[in-house]
C-alpha cells in the first residue's frame, strides 16, 4: 500500500495541520537518508547503510508509507543479519521509486497543501 492515511492520522492524533507538517519534513528527510544509503554503499559500510534504512523505516511507518516501510525494514534486516551489501542496487532503485510514488500520491499531496 502506497499510503495508509489512517496510520498518519493516528500518529498525529487526527491533526491535519500536523499531518501536513510531518509529510513535508518526511519529503525532505527520506530522500536525504536514501542518499545516505547510497553514500554508505559506495564506502562499503553496511552498518551505516543499515542505520539510514532504519531512519527511513521509522519515518515511513509514522506517515503511513507502508511499502517504503516494508522494503526499508527488509533491507535493514538483511544488512544487519548478513552484513551483506550485494544486490542492493535493484532494491534501492525500487525504494527510490516507492518514495517518488508516495510523495506524488494524490492523497499525500492533498494533505501537504
Amino acid at each position: 500500500m502506497i499510503f495508509n492515511k489512517q496510520n498518519l492520522m493516528n500518529f498525529t492524533e487526527n491533526d491535519r495541520e500536523l499531518s501536513s507538517q510531518v509529510l513535508i519534513m518526511a519529503s525532505e528527510d527520506i530522500p536525504e537518508f536514501l542518499n545516505g544509503v547510497k553514500t554508505a554503499i559506495k564506502k562499503n559500510s553496511a552498518p551505516e547503510a543499515a542505520e539510514f534504512f532504519h531512519k527511513i523505516k521509522g519515518i515511513a511507518g509514522s506517515i503511513g508509507a507502508e511499502d517504503i516501510h516494508n522494503l526499508s525494514a527488509e533491507m535493514e534486516s538483511s544488512l544487519k543479519e548478513m552484513d551483506r551489501m550485494q544486490n542492493l542496487n535493484d532494491k534501492i532503485e525500487n525504494l527510490s521509486s516507492l518514495i517518488q510514488d508516495f510523495f506524488t500520491n494524490d492523497a499525500v499531496l492533498e494533505l501537504i497543501k
